[in-house]
């Protein structure tokens, strides 16, 4: 009986810290994605938002940094990447169905819920051909 228990202790000292890990909290929050709101002065983060105006990196803050997708429909959001469907409006009133792919998650800070991922890069696919954009990504209360 007792080499029973022996062996026991030690096959369970050898597979228990194997399967008892704690997660890191990464794992568990999902990326975030920066959004300007509509008055283009504040922003705000989104999780598979379903509209976004999405300011491109060292971007003027004109109409020209931005990427207003409307009516989005996310069919994946992962720590990795996501993919959606929507469409973008451009001046004059012209809308285009986009194909939009968020990836390169980088480590950036909320007020809201501290320090988060979120997608640094977007690549949109329409009529007109594919884009690829780097976006902002918060260090503080205010966008470079």
């Amino acid at each position: 009986m007792r080499k029973f228990w022996v062996a026991a202790v030690l096959a369970l000292a050898m597979v228990g810290p194997a399967t008892i890990s704690v997660a890191p909290a990464s794992a568990s929050t999902p990326v975030h994605v920066v959004c300007v709101t509509s008055d283009w002065q504040h922003w705000r983060t989104g999780i598979h938002p379903n509209d976004c105006a999405l300011h491109m990196r060292r971007a003027c803050w004109c109409h020209a940094g931005f990427a207003l997708l409307e009516n989005l429909h996310w069919s994946n959001w992962g720590r990795h990447h996501a993919r959606g469907r929507g469409r973008e409006t451009y001046n004059g009133g012209v809308t285009v169905k986009q194909h939009v792919l968020l990836s390169r998650p980088q480590w950036g800070w909320t007020p809201w819920s501290g320090e988060v991922k979120f997608f640094s890069r977007v690549k949109i696919r329409n009529r007109f051909g594919r884009f690829a954009l780097r976006l902002d990504v918060p260090h503080s209360r205010w966008l470079p």
